[in-house]
C-alpha cells in the first residue's frame, strides 16, 4: 500500500510502498507501468479440519499472459480455537474523529467528511481489529438508535407529579443490525454499554437533537454511543 502522508504519531518519517497483509482483498487492476506487486493470499481454515499436511495450487489467470500456477503447502495443527475469544480485551479505537487541536486524526488521513463515510469508515476499522481478535471499546459507536422525546407537560424548572420527560418511539433497527453482524458473525465478545449514573452526574446527556448537516467533529460527549452527539444538536438537561 502507498503511504503518502507520515502519520505523527509515529516516530518514522516514511513515504513510499510498503507491505501490509491486514489489507482487505479487493479487486485491483495492475499493468505494466504500475510495477511489481505483491500479493497476500490469505486461506481460511474450517474448525472440523483433519489435521495434517495440505498441499495445492494457487492459480494466477492474466489478460494477455500466461496463466501462473504456483505450489502452495499448509499445515493444519490438532487444534481449533474458540468460537468466542476468552481473551476479553478493550483495544479503544473510537477516536475516528475525535477533535485534536495539535495534530491530525484519523477521519483527516481518510478525508472523510460526511455522515455516511465516516460510518463507513469507523466499520472499517472496527470490522479490521474484530477479526484479529483486538475489540474495539464500542462497535456501535455510530450506529444511531432513533427516538423522539417531549418536554415536561407543565414546564421547565417545575416540580410536580408526573412533570416528566417522555421518551417513545424507539427505533433499534440499525443498532441491533450493527451487533448482530458484529457478535453474531465476528464474534466479538465484549461491547461498552454507557449510561448516566445519577448517583454521580446530575446531567442527563441522553436527549438527541435535531439533525446535523455535518458530523459534529468536537463533539461535548464523544464516547456517546448511538451517534445522538456525532450527527445531532446536544440536548442536555441538569436537575438536582
Amino acid at each position: 500500500m502507498p503511504i503518502r502522508k507520515s502519520s505523527r504519531s509515529t516516530p518514522a518519517s516514511y513515504l513510499g510502498w510498503i507491505g501490509d497483509p491486514l489489507v482487505p482483498v479487493t479487486v485491483r487492476r495492475v499493468s505494466h507501468e504500475t510495477g511489481n506487486h505483491v500479493l497476500w493470499v490469505t486461506v481460511d481454515i474450517s474448525p472440523d479440519t483433519v489435521a495434517g499436511r495440505y498441499e495445492g495450487t494457487v492459480r494466477i489467470e492474466c489478460k494477455g499472459a500466461a496463466t501462473i500456477e504456483l505450489p502452495m503447502a499448509l499445515t493444519v495443527h490438532d487444534f481449533a480455537l474458540p468460537e468466542f475469544s476468552p481473551f476479553e480485551a478493550d483495544m479503544g479505537e473510537f477516536h475516528i474523529y475525535k477533535n485534536a487541536p495539535t495534530r491530525a486524526v484519523v477521519a483527516d488521513y481518510h478525508d472523510v467528511h460526511t455522515k455516511q463515510d465516516l460510518q463507513k469508515l469507523a466499520n472499517a476499522y472496527f470490522e479490521e481489529m474484530a477479526r484479529n481478535k483486538f475489540t474495539p471499546k464500542n462497535v456501535a459507536l455510530f450506529s444511531e438508535i432513533g427516538m423522539k422525546w417531549s418536554p415536561p407537560p407543565e414546564g421547565y424548572n417545575v416540580d410536580k407529579p408526573g412533570n416528566y420527560f417522555r421518551l417513545y418511539d424507539w427505533d433499534f433497527t440499525q443498532f441491533n443490525k450493527q451487533l448482530d453482524y458484529f457478535i453474531n458473525r465476528l464474534k466479538v465478545n465484549q461491547v461498552t454499554i454507557y449510561h448516566t449514573n445519577p448517583m454521580i452526574s446530575n446531567v442527563f446527556v441522553h436527549l438527541p437533537g435535531e439533525q446535523r448537516k455535518q458530523f459534529q467533529r468536537s463533539a461535548p460527549r464523544q464516547t456517546l454511543p448511538m451517534g445522538w452527539q456525532t450527527f445531532r444538536e446536544a440536548t442536555y438537561v441538569r436537575y438536582g
